[in-house]
């Protein structure tokens, strides 16, 4: 039993570096990134909740202008830069949020070959 589970998990692995070295090759990787954007939410609720369910909504608001202006492959804070947040408790029940970040991507550009001059 754990033979084929070592044999599954060496598959696995033999795979996946052919197709990063096959990608590699033909690929080259670069961070990309846009300038900052801002994201804003409210949300209602007592100990901690509202302001949990505001700065969800910040998030989903940043993500949102971030896929509209840039694409989805910006949209994602765990690999944006420099994520700030400032979430307040606003009136009564009422908390507020705002989120900035400078959206980023791993953009993966083609190498082009370029055709040698024959004389």
């Amino acid at each position: 039993m754990k033979t084929n589970k070592i044999l599954v998990l060496t598959a696995a692995v033999a795979a996946f570096a052919g197709v990063s070295l096959i990608q590699a090759e033909g690929a080259e990787a670069a961070t990309v990134c846009k300038g900052r954007m801002i994201g804003q939410g409210t949300g209602m609720g007592i100990a901690g909740q509202g302001t949990a369910l505001a700065r969800s909504n910040a998030l989903a608001d940043w993500g949102n202008k971030v896929r509209a202006k840039h694409g989805t492959q910006f949209a994602n804070t765990a690999t944006a830069r420099s994520v700030k947040y400032d979430c307040r408790q606003g009136a009564i029940l009422e908390a507020k949020c705002v989120v900035t970040a400078v959206p980023c991507a791993d953009v993966v550009a083609k190498k082009t070959k370029t055709k040698k001059k024959r004389r």
